[in-house]
């Protein structure tokens, strides 16, 4: 069994076999993994989710993306996925368009909880979780996911990137793109954007010039998203609130990369505090092929 199949069986086993009696509540650890929250809400109803949405903003443009990000130890090789960019006049959101099927199907359980495993076997385990949230006008970024069965939320202020655009053009989904070279965290990165779309948008953390990154990659390979469609959809921009438990970027780093060293381990510290579950990792076990963290600093 792989470890993308071994994630999505174990997280699915957790949520059967939480008792359909338990009541609400939230536990918090401190560990040498670092902060950790559960929260269970009984399975109320199929009618009722469990879970809200706050409207952040009014949707105006859609981009989708396909996106790779490498494993450390063969960059040819990584996760890949579709990945939306909702644009609003205010709020730009980025993340995995089976996030909120698959959240619904989580929080209604029954019969949707094959709808559930089917998503998730599309689906990493990093991406499908990840989704972030930018204040156009501040820089502000607002980042939030679910890691194994916890629900964890940063925020942090993007400092601009000074880019350097050039003369070189190319066609990308259809539009004409200019080329930028600019630096982030650590890494360089070069991006192709179209003043067609006169947003200062981008994927991911990528932002800041006078239009739409339609494409960008990193200088060593590592990472590459690519834009394959651009809609103007009108919609609405919203966030799932979850009891999120607040960590810093840099806890968020350290625990994937001590989920990655040792998932069982870690697995059985998170799920073992839901009621009914306990999972023993077994005493030796192979490390996951870890992926890369982007930002160095």
């Amino acid at each position: 069994m792989n470890y993308l199949r071994l994630f999505y069986l174990t997280t699915i086993l957790t949520l059967v076999y939480i008792p359909s009696h338990a009541q609400n509540f939230v536990i918090k650890t401190e560990s040498d993994f670092g902060k950790s929250v559960i929260f269970a809400d009984g399975m109320r109803s199929l009618d009722d989710p469990g879970y809200t949405y706050t409207k952040l903003d009014e949707q105006q443009l859609v981009i989708k993306y396909q996106t790779f990000l490498s494993f450390t130890d063969n960059k040819d090789e990584g996760l890949r996925d579709d990945m939306i960019l909702q644009v609003g006049g205010r709020i730009s959101k980025y993340y995995s368009p089976l996030l909120h099927s698959a959240d619904s199907a989580l929080h209604t359980g029954g019969q949707q909880m094959t709808l559930r495993n089917n998503l998730f076997s599309k689906a990493n385990p990093v991406f499908i979780n990840d989704c972030y949230y930018t204040d156009l006008s501040s820089g502000t970024l607002t980042f939030v996911c679910r890691f194994v069965t916890e629900d964890y939320e940063y925020t942090e202020t993007l400092a601009p990137i000074d880019w350097t655009i050039s003369d070189d053009t190319k066609l990308v989904c259809g539009h004409e793109c200019r080329k930028a070279i600019g630096k982030f965290r650590g890494r360089t990165y070069e991006a192709w954007f179209t003043e067609d779309i006169p947003s200062s948008v981008g994927p991911w953390k990528l932002r800041g010039l006078p239009g739409a990154i339609l494409f960008a990659e990193d200088a060593d390979g590592l990472c590459r998203f690519e834009a394959i469609s651009v809609t103007y959809t009108p919609d609405i921009i919203e966030k799932t609130e979850y009891p999120y438990f607040k960590i810093t970027r840099k806890e968020y780093a350290t625990m994937l990369k001590q989920y990655f060293k040792t998932p069982g381990r870690f697995r059985s510290m998170h799920m073992s505090m839901a009621p009914g579950i306990k999972v023993i990792p077994a005493a030796k076990e192979t490390p996951l092929r870890s992926i890369v963290i982007l930002e160095k600093d």
